[in-house]
C-alpha cells in the first residue's frame, strides 16, 4: 500500500539546510547575553537604590549614565557599548522580551524610553 492510498502525505524533502551554523549561533547568544548583562545594569544602576519606579530619557543618556565616573558599574557598561548604537539596540531586544518594562517612544527628536523597575507597580 502506498502512502497515498494510507491518507498520508509524503514528507517533504529538505532542500535548504535545517541547522543553523556554530558561527551564527555563537552571535546570537553574544546578543542575548549582551541584552541581559544591559538589563543587570540598569537593575544595579537605575533602580538598586529603590528610588525610583521607572526613568526616561534617550539610549545616549541612559548609556552616559551608566558610563559615568561615579557609576557602580562603569567599567561593565563601557565593556558591554562597543559601538555607537549598542545601547538603543541592546534597548529594542529587551523591549521586544520585556514589553511591559521596555517601552519606546519614536519622535522626530529620537526614540526616548520608559525603563520599569522589575517591582513597578501601575496601580
Amino acid at each position: 500500500m502506498s502512502e497515498r492510498e494510507n491518507g498520508q502525505q509524503p514528507l517533504p524533502k529538505r532542500t535548504a539546510r535545517s541547522r543553523i551554523s556554530s558561527e551564527r549561533l555563537n552571535q546570537i547568544k553574544t546578543a542575548y547575553a549582551s541584552g541581559i548583562r544591559l538589563l543587570r545594569l540598569i537593575e544595579d544602576e537605575l533602580f538598586d537604590s529603590g528610588a525610583a519606579d521607572a526613568c526616561e530619557g534617550s539610549a545616549e543618556q541612559l548609556e552616559q549614565r551608566l558610563c559615568a565616573d561615579n557609576s557602580k558599574r562603569r567599567n561593565q557598561a563601557r565593556k558591554l557599548f562597543t559601538f555607537n548604537t549598542a545601547c538603543g539596540v541592546y534597548l529594542a531586544r529587551l523591549e521586544k522580551k520585556y514589553p511591559y518594562r521596555f517601552i519606546s517612544n519614536h519622535t522626530r527628536k529620537g526614540n526616548r524610553w520608559t525603563v520599569k523597575s522589575q517591582t513597578f507597580d501601575e496601580n
